[in-house]
């Protein structure tokens, strides 16, 4: 499994996006980390191997992100550990991350090299098919046939970047934190980071949302509840209290 985030902006606090994609490195990743999104309408993104999550926090300072940024850190299951195989995937105007795996990928790959003259055209062939991960084939197939492929797949929590929305289906774990206008939407945020946030939503498995450019978030299908509610339980359990908390800058 992988880990993922979305920022509705780049107003946030360097120091807690670093300390934030430090912590999602750690849990699952730390085989390429990555960032993406939409530049005076063009999708831009950096990705690589070599590259510390934690550093990825200080290429946010461009004030021109049209609709929000992309950040994943990868732990790989399918395909090789290169830059290539990095998030995000550019395929036309969407911009896709990706925490989890394609149940039947193996059939999947099949179907595209049996079919091999749809896929050419795209700029396909035999060996890329064959050397892929599942990951950058379903961001094709999202681009190629809309989003409702993440569902249709069972392919984990995915979130693809468009031009003027962001669409998100989460098939494993997603949350949501908002500081001050902000909103930051992740696979997780560890006991340190967060807690005290004006708002933190947890996500039902088989969510599906859709976030306007104006920051407007609609479920199309699925829930969320009161993460906090969660955490102080959580902590109550554990003996712990709320001065334990890191709060948001």
């Amino acid at each position: 499994m992988c880990r993922l985030v979305y920022m509705s902006s780049n107003k946030i606090d360097r120091t807690f996006l670093a300390k934030l994609f430090e912590e999602l490195e750690k849990s699952a990743g730390g085989d390429g980390n990555g960032i993406g999104g939409f530049v005076d309408g063009h999708p831009i993104i950096n990705k690589s191997v070599e590259k510390k999550a934690s550093e990825f926090a200080g290429n946010l300072l461009d004030p021109a992100w049209d609709n929000g940024i992309l950040f994943h850190t990868r732990r790989a299951s399918v395909g090789l550990i290169n830059d290539s195989n990095c998030h995000p995937y550019i395929y036309g105007d969407t911009i896709t991350i990706h925490n989890g795996h394609i149940d039947g990928y193996g059939v999947l790959k099949l179907m595209m090299l049996e079919n091999l003259e749809k896929y050419e055209v795209d700029g396909w062939t035999a060996e890329s098919i064959s050397v892929t991960s599942d990951s950058d084939i379903l961001s094709y197939f999202i681009w190629k046939r809309g989003f409702g492929m993440a569902s249709m797949l069972d392919c984990g929590t995915v979130v693809t970047l468009y031009p003027d929305e962001v669409r998100m289906y989460n098939g494993y774990v997603l949350e949501a934190i908002q500081v001050r206008d902000e909103w930051i939407y992740a696979s997780e945020f560890s006991d340190k980071m967060g807690m005290n946030a004006e708002q933190w939503l947890v996500f039902g498995k088989g969510t599906d949302l859709t976030i306007s450019s104006d920051g407007t978030c609609v479920l199309n299908t699925g829930f969320y509840v009161d993460g906090k509610e969660l955490f102080a339980t959580r902590q109550k359990k554990k003996g712990k209290n709320k001065s334990n908390m890191v709060e948001v800058i």
